[in-house]
């Protein structure tokens, strides 16, 4: 049975923060100097209704739904429009994501989860503001399915839905790929599994092959359908060309620089980089007392599952960001995890029963996001 959520705290926690991207977004105006962002503008501007105006990119069909909405903005005012739609998306999906929290793991988490979710991280913050990916947005979709596997009974039709959803989160955004694997991996451990995989595989199966039909044969326009089906914005996923061990051991840093995302921070990076790591070991330790407790809750295992097949994916990738400079373009695509990783962070500090670990991280998130609004470097150099 799920909680009932608070709607009226709810709205107020976001509201807070899309103040706060508002504040951040006037003061720096952040998508003046991206490029991807500005001629996506361009093309909003001249109101065609067609799919080779409305897709952006042929992998991220939700741009469609960006460009919809950006598209009824641009009727209302001249201001940029995919700014607004970034601004209205992003409450939509803090929203959704807090109301899921709540829902799942009781209103003490929900609560500490929303206030994060108000200034969340250096990297994410720009993203309230700044139309450039999907990879922000698309981070409601793990919390969706969170709420599927919340319910202990699950239907035939139930199942055929969670199909199409996961085709459809693949359809908006490639970065939902993951999903899949997380999803059925999860679904192995349940009883009726057989059958539940099927029906789930089947509608699955459906929605993807009609996505690839339209892929081969709508035009994306600016020769974007000559792309490979599996190429990502003309780059390909090689396994022969990287360093695993090196990207690797890397990771744990790269994690922690995503949550700074500053050339020069007020706090030294490699101070901001040992608290990460003293939280993690703290969320760990905190798991280990409700594991022993008999007490944890299952959703911790399919976030803990989707974290890791989503790293994996990323140390794979062409995108995995080893440059030594701190910026968060640069980390743009861990956005889709980093409010999981935040939520499993808050769930291991809450058991420890120790109110200094909870308030210190809050304070230092928001040193973190002070440093991020009152330095220009954040939004300098900002490029594809």
């Amino acid at each position: 049975m799920f909680k009932i959520i608070d709607v009226k705290r709810v709205l107020i926690l976001c509201f807070l923060g899309s103040l706060f991207r508002i504040i951040y977004g006037l003061r720096y105006e952040p998508w003046l100097l991206a490029p991807d962002h500005s001629a996506w503008e361009l093309i909003i501007e001249k109101g065609v209704f067609r799919y080779d105006h409305l897709i952006h990119y042929p992998h991220e069909g939700g741009t469609i739904l960006v460009s919809l909405i950006s598209l009824l903005v641009e009727f209302v005012t001249d201001f940029s429009s995919l700014a607004i739609s970034a601004i209205l998306i992003d409450f939509v999906v803090r929203f959704l994501q807090i109301s899921v929290v709540e829902k799942v793991f009781g209103k003490s988490i929900g609560l500490l989860f929303g206030v994060w979710t108000i200034f969340s991280t250096p990297t994410i913050i720009p993203w309230g503001v700044l139309n450039f990916g999907l990879h922000s947005i698309s981070s409601v979709f793990p919390f969706l399915l969170i709420l599927f596997f919340s319910q202990k009974e699950q239907s035939i039709k139930q199942n055929l839905c969670a199909g199409i959803f996961l085709g459809l989160t693949v359809w908006f955004s490639y970065s939902n790929l993951i999903l899949i694997p997380a999803f059925f991996i999860f679904k192995l451990f349940e009883p009726n599994k057989t059958r539940n995989l099927f029906y789930a595989l089947l509608s699955l199966i459906g929605v993807l092959i009609f996505h690839l039909m339209v892929r081969a044969f709508f035009d994306a326009g600016f020769h974007l359908s000559q792309i490979g089906l599996m190429s990502i914005r003309g780059e390909s996923f090689s396994l022969t060309e990287i360093d695993f061990l090196d990207r690797l051991t890397s990771l744990p840093r790269i994690i922690a620089n995503s949550g700074i995302a500053l050339e020069d921070p007020l706090i030294p990076v490699k101070a901001s980089r040992l608290i990460y790591y003293l939280y993690g070991v703290l969320s760990i330790v905190g798991f280990y007392a409700i594991y022993k407790r008999e007490i944890i809750n299952q959703s911790i295992y399919f976030i803990c599952g989707v974290v890791i097949l989503f790293l994996l994916s990323y140390i794979f990738s062409p995108f995995f960001h080893l440059e030594k400079s701190i910026h968060f373009i640069s980390f743009r695509h861990l956005t889709y995890i980093l409010p999981l990783i935040a939520l499993i962070i808050i769930n291991g500090l809450a058991p420890l029963k120790q109110r200094w670990m909870v308030i210190t991280f809050f304070g230092f998130r928001f040193f973190s996001i002070y440093s991020n609004v009152y330095n220009e470097k954040t939004t300098s150099g900002c490029h594809q």
